[in-house]
């Protein structure tokens, strides 16, 4: 899980990603992953990135 913009937090499960407000306790389903993300979610200039084995992946989110 990490804190995104917009006061939104952003969390990995097994196969998706989903944006969750606290503010109005809604979420809402990004993406639906194709592979298990294993380790780190890091946010930098308008990218969600995140491990799977040996190799990095990236979500870009809508400005």
């Amino acid at each position: 899980m990490i804190h995104g913009t917009g006061g939104k937090f952003f969390l990995l499960f097994d196969r998706s990603l989903v944006a969750f407000d606290p503010a109005t306790g809604s979420h809402e389903k990004l993406a639906d992953l194709p592979v298990e993300p294993r380790g780190s979610l890091a946010l930098h200039d308008g990218r969600l990135y995140f491990a799977s084995g040996s190799h990095l992946w990236s979500f870009r989110l809508e400005p």
